[in-house]
């Protein structure tokens, strides 16, 4: 009997031992963040930050709002019909402390972050590797960085879904970020089925392209996936170029595309480069054919993926009327941001841009 006790005590000890063993193992994760870095983050982390162009925004897809502890004053802004995230949770973050001044151009402010008292710190590749680096020294606190590339419509890339991974796998919430990546590839899949059989697509000039701060109408990108994917074509790319740029106006004059595109942002320097230049604009056939149409603005602080979706449809009603006709840009603008913020964004944008969604008649 002796023994039989003894050994139920080895058994205990050895059960004690293997159960801590298990709990220690589960203290934290190892996530691999877009710069390859391994970073370790306690298991159950409650309380974050997000800092960065789009790092917030991309949070708010995949977390909870309430396990945010502090907040850029960038993200104060009270212009918040560009960031509909922003604009959902304006109430609950104005309360938040600061944790830097966010923008562009800011850098970090650990001792903003310290006072917030984060368990993880969310980052955007905004920031250099060593940037990021330096901001976990100093404060100790693990950093995992996200991607931001989706500024010039490319919101169907790896990058951006391993990004939402990332948010998923530090904020416990895995599935939502595989729900979030569902949808945007059904939604890639609808674009492309809807216009494949297009056989002449049209050409087409995004214009006013937002690039720190509202630009006119040289403003624009050959990096537009978006319209890729309604089968459109962007004389930008067709000349070679893939990235952002502001051309020339007699490069425009040259291209004279069916169909130009301005997005919202800019369209108050349209109006006065209209004005000073009537006749520059009047050499454009779309301006003469009523062909331009106003998107919204999707690029604020980086991309709103649901108002960049958004735009994909409105301009598949106006290039390709037939295979969107059962599309109503306002509603689906709505179905779109509830989905991704549980928001009816559609309203406000028209408040706060022009009436929204619309062709220019222009009086020339």
């Amino acid at each position: 009997m002796k023994n039989f006790f003894l050994l139920l005590t080895y058994a205990f000890v050895f059960l004690l031992w293997v159960c801590g063993a298990a709990i220690a193992h589960t203290e934290s994760i190892t996530v691999l963040d877009v710069y390859q870095r391994e970073v370790s983050v306690p298991f159950k982390s409650d309380r974050f930050i997000a800092i960065g162009p789009g790092a917030l925004r991309l949070y708010t897809y995949i977390g909870e709002p309430d396990r945010i502890v502090g907040i850029e004053t960038f993200e104060k802004n009270k212009n918040t019909a560009g960031r509909p995230y922003a604009q959902l949770y304006e109430e609950s973050f104005d309360r938040l402390p600061d944790v830097g001044p966010g923008g562009p151009q800011a850098s970090f402010d650990a001792e903003g972050v310290l006072n917030a008292n984060p368990d993880v710190i969310i980052v955007s590749d905004h920031y250099e590797r060593r940037a990021i680096e330096r901001l976990q020294a100093n404060t100790g606190i693990p950093v995992v960085t996200i991607t931001r590339d989706t500024a010039q419509g490319s919101v169907f890339n790896e990058k951006m879904y391993a990004s939402l991974r990332i948010i998923g796998a530090v904020t416990g919430n895995e599935a939502r970020a595989e729900a979030v990546i569902t949808y945007i590839e059904h939604t890639k899949a609808d674009l492309i089925e809807r216009t494949a059989s297009i056989k002449n697509p049209k050409a087409v000039y995004l214009g006013c392209l937002p690039r720190s701060g509202v630009q006119g109408i040289r403003s624009t990108s050959g990096h537009y996936d978006l319209l890729d994917y309604i089968n459109a074509e962007n004389v930008v790319s067709l000349a070679g170029i893939n990235e952002y740029v502001f051309i020339n106006k007699e490069q425009l004059l040259m291209w004279d595309p069916e169909i130009i595109v301005i997005d919202a942002n800019g369209y108050e320097l349209l109006m006065r480069d209209i004005q000073a230049m009537p006749e520059y604009y009047d050499s454009l056939q779309a301006f003469n054919r009523g062909d331009v149409f106003m998107q919204m603005p999707y690029n604020y602080y980086s991309t709103n993926i649901e108002i960049a979706l958004a735009n994909a449809y409105y301009l598949g009603t106006k290039l390709y009327p037939e295979a969107f006709a059962d599309i109503k840009p306002a509603e689906k603008t709505n179905e779109i941001s509830r989905f991704f913020l549980n928001l009816d964004v559609y309203e406000a944008l028209a408040e706060a841009y022009y009436g929204g969604y619309q062709s220019l008649q222009l009086d020339l």
